[in-house]
C-alpha cells in the first residue's frame, strides 16, 4: 500500500517507466492517395514562393538605390523583411511536404509520418499567422476608431 492513500495509481504511461508503444501509423489508402496527389501542387508552390521572394528582394534593392525618402525606404525594407520571413517559413514546410509526398509517390511507405507531420506544420503556421493577422486587424481598427474620436473632439 502506498504511503499516501490519496495518491493516484501509477500507470505505465504516466510514470514513464515503460517505453512507449510504437504503434504503426494507420492511414487509409484513399487518404494516402490524396496525400500523394498534393506532390505536384507542393512543388509548384515552392517554386512560386521562391520566385516571389526573389522578386521582392530585387524590388527592395531597387527602392533602396532609388531617390525615395528615408521613410519610404525604411517602410519598404521592413515590409520586405516581414514578407520574406513569412514566405521562408512556408517555403521550408512546403519543401518538406513536397519531398515526403514525392517519396510516397515512389512507393516509400516510411514517408507517411513525414508527410503528415509536414502537412500539420503547414496548417499550424497558417493558423498562427491568421491569429496574428486578426489581432493586428483588431488593433488597427481600434486605433483607427480612437484617432477618429479624437479628431472629432468627442
Amino acid at each position: 500500500m502506498p504511503a499516501n492513500p490519496f495518491e493516484p495509481p501509477q500507470t505505465a504511461d504516466l510514470d514513464r517507466s515503460a517505453p512507449p508503444v510504437q504503434a504503426p501509423l494507420a492511414v487509409s489508402e484513399e487518404a494516402l492517395g490524396e496525400l500523394i496527389a498534393t506532390a505536384p501542387a507542393a512543388r509548384w508552390l515552392t517554386r512560386l514562393i521562391s520566385l516571389s521572394i526573389a522578386v521582392g528582394l530585387i524590388e527592395a534593392a531597387a527602392v533602396m538605390t532609388g531617390h525615395w525618402s528615408m521613410g519610404v525606404k525604411a517602410g519598404r525594407l521592413l515590409s520586405t523583411a516581414v514578407g520574406t520571413g513569412i514566405a521562408t517559413l512556408f517555403l521550408i514546410v512546403l519543401r518538406r511536404l513536397a519531398t515526403a509526398t514525392e517519396r510516397l509517390r515512389t512507393g516509400d511507405t516510411g514517408a507517411r509520418a513525414e508527410a503528415l507531420a509536414a502537412q500539420a506544420s503547414y496548417f499550424k503556421i497558417l493558423g498562427i499567422l491568421a491569429l496574428i493577422a486578426a489581432g493586428l486587424l483588431i488593433l488597427g481598427a481600434g486605433a483607427g476608431y480612437l484617432v477618429g474620436r479624437m479628431a472629432a473632439g468627442r
